[in-house]
């Protein structure tokens, strides 16, 4: 992605990166990586770090699991007070 890139991304989101280079490695897949470094090496003739999505997908599966476990906990507890407010015990 090029800076000019960066920025059109970055103004159609309406939103801005206060660390762009989390915006690059968001939606940087690791199947690039190799060609990514090899055409940093041959334009620089030096491969910079470059760092895929997989650690920050890893990271967004665990907050939505742990968001759908809340969810389901608190209907959880809610219907367990339903039947038991039924069967005329207090919670």
């Amino acid at each position: 992605m090029t800076h000019n890139e960066d920025d059109e991304l970055q103004e159609r989101l309406g939103y801005r990166f206060r660390n762009p280079e989390l915006l690059i490695r968001a939606l940087t897949h690791s199947s690039a990586i190799p060609e990514l470094r090899a055409a940093a090496e041959a334009s620089s003739g030096s491969s910079s770090e470059m760092q895929d999505n997989e650690r920050l997908e890893f990271l967004g599966d665990a907050v939505l699991d742990l968001l759908e476990a809340n969810i389901w906990w608190e209907s959880f507890q809610t219907g367990v007070k339903v039947s038991c407010r039924a069967a005329g015990r207090t919670w």
